[in-house]
């Protein structure tokens, strides 16, 4: 095959490849195979000796019409979301990349082709930085750069007519050459890429539904009500719980409650649950990330390790009931609710984040406690809503009396009676707008009957407050995909769920769940073995990407370090540490320069030593023999004939006055020449195309070949002399 051939076959790949890159990136796979007809279709018509590119009035006509269409789609994406106007733009380059394809075949178009390809590849990491798009770049590197080195090598060997050479073959030692510029970038890249940590995380759902705009099932610290859609769900792996001991069934069940927010108050200005600022400030301590926070333990306490996959991290999720938590992997600080026991990070961190945690299952129905209060006064703001009414109904339906809100037993009888109500409505992931001038609660209980997990635990709880009996919404995960050789629980995603918790008696919470059990147990079936193992590699392969990769930062760079990392940071511990000492010893009156000098001094230390061994590496390598590597054979050089020959031609140049700077191609000094003196450069240039062509065709050269150089010089001789 001819190089012409084989660059025509090169720039296709290219812009086909491109093309599948960028549309799986911007998740629309169904537009590759609509580019890639027009990429067959461009080939057939315009590859080949007798080529039929389109005229090119048609051509411009398409681009105009291109460009008035990605104008006019950029104005109203501009306007409704900016964020899709990286796609917008990203769709142009493609089309223009396919247009150029029916255009005539010249080495300045397929120049063009190749850039505008290149361009694509980069707009898709614009639009996603996952793996797929990682691995499409990389096959797409040594593509790039093999039809570059093919196309110079073609525009070095063009003829005076502007025409290549069709027995222009492939020269020996390309392909090595690639391999070798391929593995150079990706070692650069990589060099850089550890040296250079840049701190960014993207927000990849770990609280909320995700970037789509449909509703979707997955954790927030509020429960929002009230929305319209289809709820959909995400398989996307967030979390790992592996249970520390011994293994053991917990409490007969093999699903477990992931606690994340308790939420205790109902705005009904906007139809959501959220966490109770007044007692959120009353109730929160703030401890170091080296503390713990500790409860009295109930029997029958259980050990966890939770590792938080996704970044950033806000939320601390705990297991049941809580009772300590501890062995946090950051010094950031967090805070926890004392009465609710749930925790949260000051400030957000990038994950992953593994820290361990006790914790008991939850008070029991089927459990005594005597001392069990009545009912107290309704809670704001279902003290004069739409919902008390209903609740009174339901007791009414119920046989169950508020007359003496102090009763024995009456929290129990008011659970049950509200209980059994919820359990004639329906579980859907179909969601509806309340009517107008109506509360999301009420037009569930009383319009809809149908709804998710929220509104059953929200309108439970609604329920509870309404009549003076204390419950809080909490949102968090239903579990149940478990590893039985790791002890390990893999929690996605769609296992996000909300109960409820009612206060059975002061400072005694027991977990309440009006859900379907049967629609729960469907959503949150764990899958077929074989596919869960499946879907657990994937994961494992993508969260170690999002961690390590887009989420590479200063504490990522420290672990790649390994020792040294672990040195750097213990160092950078002291120094903190030492600051602070000697604030507090200024503040006590001691003397603060002592420990100032002591702390410098080991810090200048270590430095040195850092130094010290850098240099000794730097030493070494200069010194020791090293064995030479050649990226190319030395075949594939240039002979001793042809070597004599271009010294000649520059010894000729330099008399001239025309001296060729040893980095300067041969190519581009004649065309330099060319434009001071056309007699002397159009000589030059002759030989340097000529040589391009002997040098590259990956043969040795004939003695006709030689004796064409020579008569190139003896003109280029001549030419010289007429000039001097």
């Amino acid at each position: 095959m001819s190089l012409a051939r084989l660059h025509e076959y090169l720039v296709l790949s290219l812009v086909a490849w491109s093309a599948l890159l960028f549309s799986v990136s911007d998740e629309r796979p169904h537009m590759f195979f609509v580019a890639l007809a027009f990429v067959v279709v461009g080939g057939v018509l315009n590859t080949g000796p007798r080529p039929h590119p389109l005229p090119r009035y048609v051509v411009n006509a398409l681009l105009i019409a291109a460009s008035a269409w990605t104008g006019l789609e950029a104005v109203a994406t501009f306007r409704t979301d900016r964020q899709e106007l990286v796609s917008v733009i990203a769709w142009y380059l493609l089309a223009l990349q396919v247009l150029k394809l029916f255009e005539p075949a010249t080495l300045r178009d397929r120049a063009t082709t190749v850039l505008l390809s290149t361009m694509l590849g980069l707009s898709s990491t614009l639009v996603s930085v996952d793996l797929r798009t990682a691995m499409g770049l990389l096959v797409m590197l040594p593509l790039l750069l093999f039809t570059r080195q093919v196309q110079q090598i073609l525009d070095a060997s063009r003829t005076e007519g502007g025409r290549t050479d069709p027995a222009l073959r492939l020269p020996r030692g390309l392909r090595s050459t690639t391999l070798a510029l391929t593995l150079m970038s990706l070692g650069v890249g990589v060099a850089v890429f550890i040296l250079m940590p840049r701190g960014f995380t993207p927000r990849v759902n770990m609280i909320g539904g995700g970037s789509s705009s449909e509703p979707q099932v997955g954790y927030s610290d509020t429960v929002a009500l009230g929305q319209s859609g289809l709820l959909s769900s995400d398989p996307r792996l967030v979390m790992t719980v592996k249970m520390l001991g011994e293994p053991r069934p917990f409490d007969g069940a093999l699903a477990i409650r992931v606690r994340g927010a308790a939420l205790e108050r109902y705005d009904a200005s906007t139809g959501a649950w959220i966490a109770d600022p007044v007692l959120a400030d009353a109730r929160t301590r703030i401890k170091a990330s080296s503390q713990r926070f500790t409860v009295p333990a109930p029997a029958r306490a259980r050990s966890a390790r939770v590792t938080l996959l996704d970044g950033p991290v806000e939320r601390l999720f705990t297991i049941w009931q809580p009772t300590r938590l501890y062995d946090l992997g950051t010094r950031a600080q967090w805070k926890y609710r004392t009465d609710t026991l749930s925790a949260r990070m000051d400030q957000p961190i990038s994950g992953p984040l593994s820290y361990n945690i006790d914790f008991a299952r939850p008070f029991a129905r089927t459990e005594s406690a005597s001392d069990r209060a009545g009912l107290l006064e309704p809670i704001a703001p279902f003290d004069a809503h739409p919902v008390r009414d209903i609740a009174l109904r339901v007791l009414d339906e119920q046989r169950v009396s508020l007359d003496d809100p102090d009763s024995p037993g009456i929290r129990d009888r008011v659970i049950d009676a509200f209980e059994a109500h919820l359990r004639g409505y329906a579980y859907t992931t179909e969601l509806r707008s309340p009517p107008s001038g109506m509360d999301p609660i009420e037009a569930f209980l009383e319009e809809f009957r149908e709804g998710h997990c929220e509104y059953f635990a929200g309108s439970f709880v609604a329920l509870c407050q309404s009549v003076g009996l204390p419950a809080r919404v909490v949102t968090g995960f239903l579990v149940s995909e478990y590893e039985p050789e790791s002890q390990t629980y893999f929690v996605r995603q769609s296992n996000a769920h909300a109960w409820a918790e009612v206060e059975v008696t002061p400072g005694l919470w027991m977990t309440v769940d009006t859900s379907p059990p049967e629609d729960i147990e469907r959503v949150h079936r764990p899958p077929h073995p074989l596919v869960a193992t499946m879907r657990r590699t994937r994961d494992r392969v993508e969260n170690w990407w999002a961690n390590w990769v887009i989420g590479y930062d200063s504490r990522r760079q420290l672990e790649a370090l390994g020792e040294t990392g672990r040195s750097i940071q213990q160092i950078d511990d002291n120094v903190r540490d030492a600051m602070q000492d000697a604030a507090r010893a200024r503040q006590q009156g001691e003397p603060v320069l002592p420990r100032i000098l002591t702390t410098l001094g080991r810090a200048v230390g270590a430095a040195a030593g850092a130094v010290a061994g850098v240099l000794i590496i730097v030493w070494l390598l200069r010194v020791v023999p090293r064995r030479r590597i050649r990226s190319v054979p030395r075949t594939a050089g240039p002979s001793g004939a042809l070597r004599r020959r271009v010294r000649r031609f520059d010894r000729l140049l330099a008399r001239a006055g025309h001296a060729r700077p040893a980095w300067r191609p041969k190519r581009a000094h004649a065309d330099a020449i060319a434009l001071r003196s056309p007699a002397l450069g159009a000589h030059a240039v002759s030989f340097a195309r000529a040589y391009d062509a002997l040098r590259f065709a990956g043969r040795t050269p004939s003695p006709e070949d030689l004796a064409g150089l020579d008569r190139a010089l003896d003109a280029l001789r001549a030419a010289s002399k007429e000039a001097s």
